[in-house]
């Protein structure tokens, strides 16, 4: 998925039936510290 724009893995993402989150919406409203982040990587496997 890195190295792809945003539009890109949006339309891969809704194509396959997926929610596409916006990384830079979620961390502008502030609804995530980085011990949150960390914790959904180690979940997902990222």
């Amino acid at each position: 998925m890195f190295g792809m724009s945003k539009e890109e893995v949006k339309y891969m993402c809704e194509s396959q039936g997926a929610i596409f989150v916006d990384v830079d919406e979620i961390f502008g409203a502030g609804m995530w510290d980085l011990d949150d982040l960390i914790s959904l990587m180690k979940e997902k496997n990222l």
